[in-house]
């Protein structure tokens, strides 16, 4: 080791053995019997004799108060003990009018227009079908997949989303 690095490793342990030092001094010299023992002026009440059990069904009706917080839960009002009541019937819910429209989960766009649903195929109102081979021509005269692009966008729209339509009985 280099002297530079032991002479540093020597003073910075002897840093820390003074303040340790110094800080059981300050530590010993501030704490005061007297000013760390427990307030008096609190009523703590004696402890209470054990308790036994009882088996019998009269002794346990007869309550008595187990603290003075209880004594601001009366057991009589205006003079008359309190009796108990039936617990309120709860309220029946709406009914629900009966929904004809149907949850097609997770559908499957096999092209712009037309989703399927497991074996049922289902074509979207106001929508022409464009199969997904369809190529397009521009004013150029460039070809594109037009079909293909249509049914990429309606697979982005849709992501795995659930669709609510109006099925007709037919």
């Amino acid at each position: 080791m280099r002297p530079a690095a032991i002479l540093t490793a020597v003073a910075g342990i002897g840093t820390v053995a003074g303040l340790i030092a110094a800080g059981g001094e300050r530590l010993g010299s501030a704490l005061d019997p007297e000013e760390t023992a427990a307030p008096t002026d609190l009523h703590v009440p004696p402890p209470a004799a054990a308790a036994r059990p009882t088996t019998s069904p009269e002794a346990s009706m007869n309550a008595r108060r187990v603290d003075d917080v209880s004594q601001f839960y009366p057991a009589v009002v205006d003079g008359k003990p309190l009796e108990r009541i039936a617990a309120a019937e709860p309220a029946q819910p709406a009914r629900i009018a009966e929904d004809k429209d149907a949850n097609l989960v997770r559908p499957v766009a096999e092209s712009a227009g037309v989703l399927a649903f497991g074996e049922r195929r289902l074509q979207l109102a106001g929508i022409n079908p464009t199969p997904a081979d369809k190529i397009c021509t521009d004013r150029k005269g460039r070809e594109w997949p037009c079909g293909m692009l249509a049914k990429t966008n309606v697979r982005l729209f849709l992501r795995l989303r659930t669709v609510r339509c109006d099925l007709d009985s037919s």
